[in-house]
């Protein structure tokens, strides 16, 4: 008996073994295939807006450059982020950045950044479950079971072992396929009986009529998640733009301070030599001592702002440093040629008529594009509402052939698929909408969500026409700001020339110089400022008409009107 019951454990093992060793796969692998699942997703809905990103990646790199700074300039830290050994390519003394690694850092560092990629690849992962649901699904399930009955007059003992798999599709259509198979083979150890088979075929068949009926019923759920990735996926490009016109405005708003810190040194240099020059003047009787105490009064002044700035400038740049996602005591220049880049530009006009810009905003700017398709979105939504009201009609069909065995089943006899002696069955089902209180008033509710819907469309387009027209005004307002402050620069520099003349000559005091060199610097300074607001207004500009085209890296690639 024992030897009986060992033999028939060994051959349910081998069948175990084989089942595990098809059906189980390691956590890592799973990853792998949602992974693969996600950026098949996401690069079928790329296909469809004609870009040539690189592909999708959500996981940040393994190495990212605030490691290596980290490492190579030995900067304190209580994070798991040094690496080993210090990357040569990063350079111990100061690492100097220009706008385009800017951008890319921020990209690679950016927590919001992240967090967009992220909410993408989730909606890819619930868009390729709700295909699943359209997808053949198989199941299998093994079974043993010992049986020892000691209740009648002859005790039974038996072993049995069972296998059954099945597979079921929903159709788009609405309609449910399922078909099963079970096999069971059972060993009795008591009696003359040696062993029993059993099979089972099932074949069921569920088909809606009326409610519930239909592909754009049934799949809304489906399409409902595919507009779900697009929606990621477009706030995903929008704040890329974002993003990069940030990084932009930051960086040269730090290069800016710079130059009119350094306007400021060359400044209170003239002042320092022009106070020499007077306390020369002064002892030798040809100004009064009120003008030379003047000029020293100036020169403390502009030393005291030089201080101020230069603090200044440390903060915002530390500011910056953690923008981008660095260590605030990182050892970090800015490439100052980016600054010495911008020029004033030709025209005061705008190349692009208000209008032109008005249309092509209206066709591209992505937060408009989602705000019309949420309308689509709750018009289906209502129709599917209106399905909900109406009686549920369902047909069912069913086959099935053969039977089940089990060890308590003793003196049965095999179980075998002799379909002429199926039960087979058909049937209609009726649900009548008498009690329709929740789906009248999803119904109700869901009228009332279009209706907002709609409004928020009118609202989402009145805004980007007021957000063109106001980038547009101020692009225009800044290229004329330039050509005054070039004009501006030009006169302040003439006025301090001729000042330092006429009070040579004696025909000027030294309050007028001091002057002159106070508006020569506030003259430089404007026109910094001027071709940076013109740079950023341009940024903006093409931001808010979503002609602005960001590379993966985050680099801004172009910043001229893409017409497709």
């Amino acid at each position: 008996m024992a030897h009986k019951i060992h033999g028939c454990l060994a051959r349910l093992g081998v069948v175990w073994a084989v089942a595990l060793g098809a059906g189980c796969r390691s956590p890592e692998a799973h990853r792998r295939a949602a992974d693969a699942a996600a950026a098949r997703w996401i690069g079928a809905w790329r296909s469809t807006q004609a870009t040539n990103a690189v592909p999708f990646a959500i996981e940040r790199p393994s190495e990212r450059f605030r490691q290596r700074l980290l490492a190579m300039q030995e900067l304190p830290t209580t994070l798991r982020e040094r690496l080993e050994r210090p990357a040569p390519t990063v350079p111990t003394d100061a690492v100097r950045l220009n706008l385009a690694e800017c951008l890319r850092l921020a990209a690679e560092n950016s927590r919001e950044w992240q967090q967009a990629r992220e909410e993408v690849f989730l909606a890819a992962l619930d868009l390729d479950l709700e295909h699943d649901a359209f997808r053949t699904s198989f199941a299998g399930l093994l079974g043993a079971e010992y049986s020892d009955q000691r209740a009648g007059e002859t005790p039974r003992r038996g072993v049995s072992a069972s296998a059954e798999g099945g597979a079921t599709q929903t159709l788009r259509s609405g309609a449910k396929l399922g078909v099963k198979l079970a096999a069971d083979l059972a060993k009795m150890l008591t009696g003359d009986r040696d062993a029993v088979r059993g099979l089972l075929a099932d074949v069921s068949l569920s088909v809606p009529m009326m409610r519930g009926a239909g592909r754009a019923i049934v799949r809304e759920p489906l399409t409902q998640a595919e507009r779900n990735l697009a929606y990621a996926a477009l706030r995903l490009e929008r704040f890329r733009r974002t993003l990069a016109v940030e990084v932009a405005r930051s960086y040269f708003g730090v290069l800016e301070q710079m130059v009119q810190v350094r306007n400021q040194e060359e400044n209170l240099n003239g002042i320092a030599m022009a106070t020499r020059r007077a306390e020369e003047l002064g002892r030798a009787g040809r100004i009064p001592e009120i003008q030379v105490n003047l000029s020293r009064q100036n020169e403390l002044t502009a030393r005291d702002r030089l201080a101020v700035s230069r603090v200044q400038i440390e903060a915002r740049l530390d500011r910056f440093k953690v923008q981008l996602g660095l260590p605030a005591d990182a050892a970090v220049e800015l490439d100052e040629a980016e600054l010495a880049a911008l020029v004033s530009p030709a025209s005061t006009e705008v190349a692009m008529p208000e209008a032109e810009a008005i249309r092509t905003a209206l066709e591209r700017r992505h937060d408009l594009r989602i705000a019309r398709d949420k309308v689509e979105d709750a018009e289906r939504a209502v129709r599917v509402a209106e399905d909900a009201l109406r009686a549920g009609l369902t047909f069912t069909a069913s086959a099935s052939a053969g039977g089940r065995r089990s060890a308590a089943g003793e003196g049965a006899d095999d179980a075998d698929l002799r379909w002429d002696r199926g039960r087979y069955g058909a049937g209609l089902s009726l649900d009548l909408p008498w009690e329709r209180t929740a789906e009248r008033n999803a119904y109700r509710k869901g009228l009332v969500a279009l209706d907002a819907a709609r409004r928020a469309a009118e609202a989402a387009e009145d805004e980007v026409k007021s957000d063109v027209r106001s980038v547009y005004r101020s692009l225009r307002q800044a290229a004329q700001v330039c050509a005054i402050q070039e004009q501006a620069e030009a006169l302040a520099r003439r006025r301090v020339q001729s000042t330092e003349m006429m009070l040579e000559a004696g025909r000027a005091e030294m309050r007028d110089l001091v002057e002159a060199r106070d508006a020569l610097l506030q003259a430089q300074n404007s026109l910094v400022s001027a071709r940076v607001a013109y740079r950023l207004a341009e940024l903006e500009f093409h931001r808010a008409l979503e002609t602005l085209t960001i590379g993966e890296d985050g680099g801004m690639e172009d910043a001229h009107v893409a017409r497709q």
